[in-house]
């Protein structure tokens, strides 16, 4: 027969499963905007030719917007960068068998846009005076 552990050991334990929970949150949280990035630009690149999925336009960009609303303008740049990227990596493939460095360099370009819409979106819920967004809608 297993013998219980007191009430005192099961509340160590419990304390332990709960850091060590926490740890692997944060850890996850840490990657979420990186995540949220990609997303946005695989449900982007599922609208146009090729799969043809007009209707996930309409929600693509909800995942960049969520994540660089918490980070600093700069990582919202990244951020962006990132979403052109997948995007642009993804629709423009058939350059590959043109150039392989014509297609890196025209996805770069393209993803210029969407760190430039993603630094807006970072500016537009930070907001003037520290207001945020409700101020921005107030105007």
């Amino acid at each position: 027969m297993i013998p219980v552990p007191a009430a005192a050991e099961r509340r160590t334990r419990s304390a332990v499963e709960q850091a060590e929970l926490s740890a692997r949150l944060k850890s996850w949280l840490r990657h979420w905007p990186r995540a949220a990035a990609v997303l946005s630009g695989l449900l982007m690149a599922t609208a146009f030719p090729g799969l043809v999925w007009r209707e996930s336009a309409w929600i693509a960009l909800v995942p960049l917007m969520l994540c660089v609303r918490s980070v600093s303008p700069r990582e919202a740049l990244g951020l962006g960068y990132l979403a052109g990227m997948t995007v642009w990596l993804i629709n423009v493939h058939w350059i590959w068998y043109v150039t392989v460095i014509g297609w890196v360099l025209l996805a770069a370009y393209c993803a210029l846009y969407f760190a430039v819409f993603a630094w807006f979106t970072n500016r537009w819920f930070a907001g003037a005076g520290g207001a945020g967004w409700a101020r921005n809608l107030a105007y």
